[in-house]
C-alpha cells in the first residue's frame, strides 16, 4: 500500500475512532439530563426548525423517528409537520436485520381508516429495531405507508 493510501486510511480510522469517542461522551451527558430538560431542548430545536424559511417553503421533509429515551423527541415535529403544516414526510427504514443495514426513506401518508392509526400510534404499532426505534413495516414495499389522523 502506498504511503499516501496508508496515511488516508489511518486518518479515516482516526476520525472514526474519535467520532465513536465523541458519541459515547455525548450519550453519557444526555443520559444525565432530566426528562423535562430533554423535552424542553427538543421543543426548542423544533421551534427553531419551523421558523426557518427553508422549512416553511418545503413541501417535503425527512424526519428520523426517535429512540424511546435519551434522545431528542421527534413525535411532536412529526405530528406538526403532517397534521398541521401539511408536509409530505419521509421516515427512514433501516431494517430490523442490522447485519444488512440499508436505509430506505419511506413516505408517510395520512388517510382515514388506516390500520396504522394516528401519528402518535407509530411508536406503539410499528415493529421496533434493536434500539427501540419504530421501523416502517416491511409490507410497505411501495415506498409509502399510510397513517390516519385522529
Amino acid at each position: 500500500m502506498s504511503s499516501s493510501l496508508q496515511k488516508n486510511s489511518t486518518t479515516a480510522d482516526d476520525i472514526r475512532s474519535e467520532k465513536q469517542k465523541l458519541r459515547k461522551e455525548i450519550r453519557a451527558k444526555v443520559r444525565l439530563l432530566p426528562v423535562d430538560e430533554l423535552k424542553r431542548q427538543s421543543e426548542m430545536v423544533w421551534d427553531n426548525l419551523v421558523r426557518l424559511d427553508e422549512y416553511k417553503s418545503a413541501k417535503t421533509v425527512g424526519l428520523f423517528l426517535s429512540m424511546p429515551a435519551n434522545e431528542i423527541d421527534t413525535r411532536g415535529i412529526l405530528k406538526k409537520s403532517i397534521e398541521e403544516d401539511g408536509k409530505v414526510v419521509y421516515v427512514p427504514r433501516v431494517g430490523l436485520d442490522f447485519e444488512h443495514c440499508d436505509m430506505e426513506m419511506i413516505q408517510l401518508k395520512l388517510s382515514e381508516g388506516s390500520r396504522v392509526g394516528s401519528t402518535d400510534e407509530i411508536w406503539n404499532v410499528w415493529p421496533k429495531n434493536k434500539w427501540g426505534i419504530p421501523e416502517p413495516p416491511i409490507c410497505t414495499s411501495s415506498k409509502s405507508i399510510v397513517a390516519k389522523t385522529n
